[in-house]
């Protein structure tokens, strides 16, 4: 993190008025999807998958895509239209960038809490996931709204990153691991994991989630925004939030074996891999998504 950016919360395109339609007599609960503002398609492709407004009305939950700002006009139009059709988006006023994806889960924070505390429970993903809604549905159902826990997938590797002379023992099976190409890329790639001794002393993160998926009650998020108002800010989202603003907030982490992006679904497997209870798949393209939709959806074969 360079600095602790200045922490007003005000947003450009706001649609809280959708949570207001929340049934509260059953599990209700809002999705919030982090996308990058040109990421039109993919954002697209969820809204005709498992984001379709009549299942999000049936089924009690609701669908937005966070995003920064951009210096494109045109890019900022196109957005502005898309939201007409669809208000389903929510505009924070920090710039895009991998520095400032904390910035933007501090602000999905702030916006539960403020605007949609008719959803039960908070699930935050990233736009390259398929999620299993009906899945999500049983893990949430009958949860106590007061539960300290985050539910997520728990992460393994929890050494803090000093040099890149530490990233390479990371790296197996690199040939040429000295050739002034592959450190380059591993540099690029890497460089933005790196965190000074001054900045967070010790060996070891606090223990994290996965930042594919996670989710938390209304109770949990006040507590983790609170805390992250107190620590200085690191550009590694999932760490900061789930980790550090956590640990400081004195909430626990429920491992859940159904978040998971291991092992990788094929789309023609997908249906039988969900049978097992499985919410989130593995990162996916534009094409292997709307694959995956089709054959969850294909009635016709045992598993």
């Amino acid at each position: 993190g360079e600095s602790i950016i200045t922490r007003n919360y005000s947003f450009t395109i706001n649609n809280y008025h959708q949570c207001s339609t929340l049934k509260a007599n059953q599990t209700s609960f809002v999705v919030i999807i982090e996308t990058f503002i040109e990421n039109f398609e993919q954002r697209q492709t969820i809204r005709d998958t498992y984001g379709l407004t009549i299942l999000q009305n049936i089924a009690n939950y609701r669908v937005f895509f966070l995003v920064g700002l951009t210096p494109k006009s045109d890019i900022q139009q196109k957005l502005e239209y898309e939201n007409l059709m669809y208000e389903d988006i929510i505009q924070i006023n920090v710039n895009e960038g991998f520095q400032n994806l904390t910035y933007k889960s501090i602000n999905m924070l702030y916006w539960y809490i403020k605007y949609c505390s008719q959803a039960k429970m908070l699930f935050k993903t990233d736009d390259d996931i398929y999620l299993h809604t009906p899945n999500m549905i049983s893990v949430f159902t009958g949860q106590d709204p007061n539960k300290n826990s985050l539910i997520c997938h728990k992460n393994k590797s929890r050494k803090i990153l000093r040099n890149l002379k530490e990233i390479h023992n990371f790296i197996k099976n690199i040939k040429d691991i000295h050739s002034p190409e592959i450190t380059a890329q591993i540099q690029q790639k890497f460089n933005k994991y790196l965190i000074s001794f001054e900045l967070l002393p010790g060996k070891f993160f606090p223990e994290y989630c996965s930042g594919f998926g996670y989710s938390m009650n209304y109770h949990v998020a006040s507590k983790l925004f609170q805390s992250s108002q107190l620590i200085p800010y690191i550009g590694i989202e999932d760490m900061f939030i789930t980790g550090l603003s956590r640990q400081k907030a004195n909430v626990d982490i429920e491992d859940n074996d159904h978040f998971r992006l291991k092992p990788l679904i094929h789309p023609i497997e997908s249906r039988c891999i969900f049978e097992t209870g499985r919410i989130t798949s593995n990162e996916l393209s534009i094409e292997e998504m709307k694959r995956m939709w089709s054959q969850v959806n294909s009635a016709g074969y045992y598993c």
